[in-house]
């Protein structure tokens, strides 16, 4: 993205300064003007002044240049000085000094050319030039390794050269002339000190490389690494961008990807689909371009949020489109660099609108066969039991009348119809809250309250109830979604909070019907999964375009809190 520097420029920065400074074959010394020192040197300088490269950091410039001069480092241009190599003798070289734009002022890069080698340097660093070029375009790896062998037998007349390439399979492949086995052998390294490959020369026999000759062939070495890293990197960039972009383009939801002036980078299949945009037409171009204005505002209005907040956030729209509305659950979120900047924005969209369409469904037929099961348990099993308990009172009253112990088996007799009396009104608690007929009967209100109250008599546990004075003008379904809702939350109070107290309150807050319940008990665990009635309460609630919310009460519980609106 322009302006920014990823991970792979960084590295492609790092891999430059090797090859332009450490790997370069032309001497380079960084010196410090007003302390005459030297900070740092190449491998070249090392080798021209016979000092390990390590020893020359940190050494006076007068070591080197019994001249030196402070004053020279001003003057523009090459010239000629005598330097001295570590073994005493004199060292023709010419020097071009020149200050680097650092923070720190007054340092410098000398390049230094012994004049005896000036003929050969050049050429070898053109050769250089033009190998690097290659690589930087992306040419195959092939395509750059034959030209390297062409340079290296231009610069080095005779010798003969190949490059092996370690295949992930173990295998290797061959560039350059088939050798010798007497060959010469040098390993190719990455910048990780990983074994890439080898490099076979093979030169007159018995003679040893001069040293030009030694320098092409660490050129060849270092720029073999360089080509095979880069097609290393391109291929797996490649691989990586096709997993990607199978991902991208099977995935059931809108994807996008925007840089952080907020254009569009990327946009997936179901993006073109859904939108009716090409990606090639959304490449490049904002939301402004694209989309109708108030819906590109509120695009926008998401961006500086993601961006000036750097954390993701999700949210729930309607989007007329041409077949009608359709709702979207969307999430957002940065993409930031390691250093902590964003670059960009992500967006996953799912498109909502069969689900909110089938959840009415959904819970309409749940409800029917809540109030089939209901009918049934009312009218078979109530029947039975209302049967069996005047079966009881009857043989209770005939064993009392016609046998002298009758009073200890009558008792026996009682007892059991009690229990059979216990069973009825089980049966008859759970149809009335398998099809509540109290909400026709005295509405949401009172059929919140009648709730409450069993829960409290079956449970010990203190309620309060709040309701507003007039009753709320709920729709049925809406009456029997707070039905159920308070129903499920209650039950999650006594099987999980440990609570002693809670409160239910129904409010109206302008167009909307607010809901809150509220307990005492240990509240839910931040870590913890989510409970399958909270789902449930949060799928009732989306159908009826409501929301749920869960926080610590002020007591230390658990606060729910349900928002629908009135229509």
């Amino acid at each position: 993205m322009p302006g920014d520097m990823s991970g792979q420029d960084a590295a492609v920065s790092a891999a430059t300064y090797r090859t332009v400074f450490e790997g370069a074959p032309q001497p380079i010394l960084i010196v410090q003007r007003e302390l005459l020192r030297v900070l740092r040197a190449n491998d070249s300088a090392a080798q021209l002044y016979g000092y390990p490269a390590a020893e020359l950091a940190d050494i006076p410039l007068a070591a080197l240049w019994p001249e030196a001069d402070a004053a020279f480092l001003r003057i523009r241009g090459p010239q000629l000085q005598r330097h001295r190599h570590r073994d005493g003798r004199e060292i023709e070289a010419r020097v071009d000094a020149r200050e680097l734009a650092l923070p720190a002022n007054g340092v410098y890069a000398l390049y230094v050319a012994e004049v005896s080698e000036e003929r050969f340097s050049a050429p070898l660093l053109e050769a250089q030039v033009r190998l690097l070029e290659r690589v930087a375009r992306g040419c195959p790896l092939a395509a750059v390794l034959d030209a390297l062998l062409r340079e290296v037998q231009a610069l080095w007349p005779g010798v003969q050269m190949a490059v092996l390439v370690n295949e992930d399979d173990g295998s290797a492949e061959r560039h350059g002339a088939l050798l010798r086995r007497d060959a010469r052998s040098l390993p190719i390294h990455s910048s990780a000190s990983k074994t890439l490959g080898t490099l076979a020369i093979d030169h007159e026999e018995g003679a040893a490389p001069q040293p030009h000759e030694a320098r092409v062939c660490d050129m060849a070495l270092q720029l073999a690494a360089v080509a095979i890293e880069a097609d290393r990197a391109r291929r797996a960039l490649i691989e990586s961008e096709a997993r990607l972009w199978a991902f991208m383009d099977h995935s059931f939801a809108l994807i996008s990807i925007k840089d952080r002036h907020r254009r569009y980078l990327i946009v997936n299949r179901r993006f073109e689909q859904s939108t009716g945009i090409p990606a090639i037409v959304a490449r490049g171009r904002t939301d402004a371009h694209l989309f109708p204005r108030a819906l590109a505002q509120a695009y926008s209005a998401h961006d500086e949020e993601v961006l000036r907040t750097l954390k993701g956030i999700e949210f729930e729209e309607e989007i007329r489109q041409r077949d009608g509305m359709h709702t979207y659950l969307a999430a957002k979120f940065p993409l930031v660099h390691p250093g902590g900047e964003a670059y960009g924005i992500g967006a996953i969209v799912f498109d909502m609108t069969e689900r909110k369409l089938g959840g009415p469904a959904v819970e309409a037929a749940r409800e029917d066969e809540r109030a089939r099961i209901s009918r049934e348990l009312h009218d078979e099993l109530g029947q039975m039991l209302t049967s069996l308990g005047m079966g009881h009172t009857l043989l209770a009253r005939a064993v009392r009348e016609r046998l002298p112990e009758g009073e200890w088996i009558a008792r026996d007799i009682d007892a059991l119809h009690a229990t059979v009396a216990g069973m009825l009104d089980a049966v008859r608690r759970i149809a009335m809250e398998l099809r509540p007929e109290i909400l026709e009967l005295f509405g949401v209100v009172g059929a919140v309250q009648w709730l409450v109250a069993e829960f409290s008599r079956r449970s010990a546990i203190r309620c309060r109830v709040a309701m507003p004075e007039a009753p709320p003008a709920l729709s049925a379904q809406h009456s029997l979604l707070i039905f159920r809702i308070v129903q499920e939350a209650l039950s999650n109070v006594a099987h999980h909070s440990g609570a002693t107290e809670v409160e239910v309150a129904l409010r109206l807050d302008g167009s909307h019907c607010e809901l809150s319940i509220d307990d005492n008990g240990r509240g839910m665990p931040h870590d913890g999964p989510v409970s399958l009635g909270l789902l449930g309460m949060r799928e009732r609630a989306a159908a009826a375009r409501g929301s749920v919310d869960v926080m610590q009460s002020p007591s230390g519980g658990t606060r729910i809190t349900v928002r629908i609106p009135m229509e």
